[in-house]
């Protein structure tokens, strides 16, 4: 369980365009306020997104997400209430957000978030969170725990949460989706 001068600190970070070092419901990332312009540029910079890896936004629920996104296709939003495992969709249009935190056709990497750290940090920001996983190169595998983070990731960050440092699970990036042009489904991530 985490403790509230975790989320604090996280919280206090995030409100000077800071970046976060933080467990999410698939693994550690790097994270900051989706809507910080300047935060994301950051996060770019040491993250460094990629089609297969582009920055995803952590939603709390679907209503937060539709302010975010200019149409959310039904059959997207019955994956992201029912699927088991952590879902990224991939949306049509996105409003609300810095362009750099998009991808380059304007779409939004979404996920809503089951990790209670996230969720809690989501609603005392007010706003959600942009995420790149913790690995220095796109080129390496996500972290399969904190103790897998290289030292200049952890360095180049404003706050580490202490929770969950300790978790031996090996964690796995989220299944990511999107609807083609005659909405039919396409796993881009499994």
């Amino acid at each position: 369980m985490f403790q509230h001068y975790d989320l604090n600190g996280a919280l206090e970070a995030s409100k000077c365009e800071g970046l976060l070092l933080i467990p999410t419901d698939t693994v550690w990332s790097i994270a900051c306020d989706a809507t910080d312009r300047v935060a994301i540029e950051r996060l770019r910079r040491l993250g460094k997104p990629t089609r297969e890896r582009p920055i995803e936004i952590l939603f709390n629920d679907i209503e937060q997400l539709k302010v975010y996104v200019d149409r959310l296709h039904p059959r997207l939003e019955t994956l992201l209430l029912y699927h088991l495992r952590p879902l990224t969709i991939i949306t049509e249009r996105a409003l609300g957000l810095p362009e750099r935190a998009l991808l380059p056709d304007g779409t939004l990497a979404a996920r809503l978030t089951q990790d209670k750290y996230c969720r809690q940090l989501i609603e005392a920001m007010g706003s959600p969170l942009a995420t790149l996983a913790a690995s220095a190169s796109q080129q390496l595998p996500a972290p399969a725990g904190f103790g897998y983070i290289r030292s200049d990731v952890i360095e180049n960050v404003d706050y580490v949460a202490r929770y969950r440092q300790k978790d031996r699970q090996a964690d796995e990036l989220s299944v990511m989706v999107r609807l083609d042009e005659l909405e039919e489904l396409h796993f881009l991530r499994e």
